[in-house]
């Protein structure tokens, strides 16, 4: 399921400060927000766009102590999946698996089409808190607090490595071996234009991960991927590392242009979920598998998730085709 374009405007909500007493609203929020200047404000205005302690206002409006003032914000969302599956919700947790493309939190034009906005929706009287991050094009479990003793405690399991997780992931290439180790820092890339590239580097945060073989195509290698660690990007770092780039990844195994190029589409409204050459639209990353203490109850509890569609879709293609290769 793959949502339409969100366009109802967002609230925006503010309260007045002491200093801003006795000032016209206009003037308070050209000083405030500005963003808009005052010619601007006033358009808003006059098109319906603010509200003065919930109720329409006019050009003369005075504020005082105690009020607030709304801004119906044009915003329109890109499309995103918004199939999420609840896995589990108690008083303390929800474990729900994120669909790829849906952003874990609000990030740019991402507002409402974000996990902890979703949840908010399907869980009544919940406002989930996060504890950890999925990659936005990455699919799977996670696991969100609903009380801050719970966040508190998922949020030290997580930074003392007590929390164990599995994914699935699609590599370009045939792995020689069917388990391999990789024990290599990740630090921030040498000499990249993105800021958000990580790299192996020698004087980078100590990064582990596992990778066993589940299954070998022509050109490429199903693996289940294990990090000791929980460093930013990680499997995807140490898969380029090790020379082979995870399938559909559109920043590693490939030099900085090419993913300038993807963030150029997307910026000038081209569809973050196009096919790719290698005939899927996201990167193949799974998390299949969440195992943490129960914060209420310090019990073990675990969770598996299955690949999705898409991902198990494009392993069938690519074994149909290497069927059809006689070579």
């Amino acid at each position: 399921m793959v949502s339409h374009p969100h366009d109802e405007p967002l609230e925006l909500r503010s309260k007045i400060p002491g200093w801003a007493h006795g000032l016209p609203l206009v003037e308070y929020l050209a000083q405030r927000f500005p963003y808009h200047d005052r010619a601007a404000w006033t358009q808003l205005l006059q098109a319906g766009r603010l509200r003065h302690c919930d109720r329409p206002v006019t050009e003369d409006v005075v504020l005082g102590p105690g009020d607030t003032v709304t801004y119906l914000r044009e915003h329109t969302e890109p499309p995103v999946r918004l199939d999420l599956e609840l896995v589990h919700v108690d008083d303390a947790v929800v474990v729900a698996t994120k669909p790829p493309h849906l952003p874990s939190h609000s990030d740019g034009a991402f507002i409402r089409h974000t996990m902890l906005h979703q949840l908010s929706l399907r869980v009544p009287g919940t406002r989930p808190r996060l504890v950890h991050r999925l990659d936005r094009e990455t699919s799977g479990l996670m696991v969100f607090a609903r009380t801050a003793a719970a966040s508190r405690a998922l949020e030290a399991q997580f930074r003392s490595g007590r929390v164990h997780k599995e994914y699935l992931a699609v590599a370009h290439g045939r792995f020689g071996q069917d388990t391999v180790e990789v024990d290599a820092p990740i630090g921030f890339a040498p000499g990249s234009a993105i800021q958000l590239r990580r790299a192996v580097c020698a004087d980078g945060a100590p990064a582990a991960t596992r990778f066993e073989v589940l299954e070998r195509l022509a050109d490429a290698t199903l693996v289940r991927a294990v990090p000791a660690t929980g460093r930013t990007h990680q499997i995807r770092v140490h898969l380029e590392h090790l020379g082979h780039p995870l399938v559909g990844d559109c920043l590693y195994g490939q030099p900085d242009e090419g993913y300038l190029a993807f963030l150029r589409h997307v910026k000038s409204g081209g569809d973050p979920m196009l096919v790719r050459p290698c005939g899927t639209n996201r990167q193949l990353l799974h998390a299949a598998v969440l195992e943490f203490d129960h914060p209420l109850t310090g019990a073990p509890t675990r969770f598996e998730s299955p690949a999705p569609a898409d991902f198990t879709d494009w392993m069938q293609a690519r074994r149909g085709a290497d069927t059809a290769d006689p070579a």
